[in-house]
């Protein structure tokens, strides 16, 4: 399954990403349910995910090429979260990748991005040795709960993975063991511009 935008959802995903980038925080979210076919599925502090509502599949106001996609709309002119996920997608090697929630597509700046839509309610004994395996693999990834999984085709994945990938542990390869975690993909500046939080803390560390 490949997740895509049809006209009318690319035009009310731009109307909410450009009065963010204008300088609006959270722009009305019931916006994109009311003058469309997106369904609200939740909030976070950062971010807004839309559905597509089960009475816009194949009429005018489909929102997606596929029912089974969501959208993600970050809610600052600094889209952390997302860009994060993006790059987790892009870089994380297969052993890890196979874990994360498959991004398909994003905006240049991160405001936005596409992932396929999962079932909520992967158990917490699939929560741990879903975070056992990244770690035996020499990585970590914060904030790893259940409520930020859920099954795609019957396989349980990362959904909500916001957070840096991270390589760490003393099985690395001797490049890595200098005591610096080391994210991964290339440096903030080479993809997007770093977010405010990693800039605080260049400022406060160097």
């Amino acid at each position: 399954m490949t997740c895509s935008l049809t006209d009318s959802g690319r035009h009310l995903v731009e109307w909410y990403v450009d009065r963010v980038r204008n300088g609006a925080a959270s722009p009305n979210r019931y916006y994109l349910e009311d003058n469309g076919g997106f369904v609200l599925l939740g909030e976070g502090n950062h971010r807004v995910v839309y559905g597509q509502s089960l009475s816009a599949e194949g009429t005018d106001d489909a929102v997606f090429s596929d029912q089974d996609c969501v959208v993600k709309l970050a809610k600052f002119d600094d889209p952390w979260a997302n860009r994060n996920e993006i790059i987790n997608h892009e870089f994380a090697p297969d052993g890890i990748a196979q874990f994360l929630a498959p991004v398909h597509e994003w905006a240049d700046d991160g405001q936005w991005l596409l992932m396929d839509r999962a079932k909520m309610g992967v158990s917490a004994s699939e929560r741990d040795w879903i975070e056992e395996e990244i770690q035996a693999r020499g990585y970590q990834l914060d904030d790893i709960r259940t409520d930020n999984m859920g099954y795609i085709d019957g396989n349980p994945y990362i959904v909500d993975y916001g957070f840096r990938l991270i390589k760490s542990g003393t099985d690395l390869p001797e490049e890595y063991r200098d005591g610096k975690p080391e994210h991964v993909g290339p440096p903030g500046e080479e993809f997007f511009e770093p977010s405010i939080s990693e800039k605080q803390m260049a400022e406060l560390f160097g």
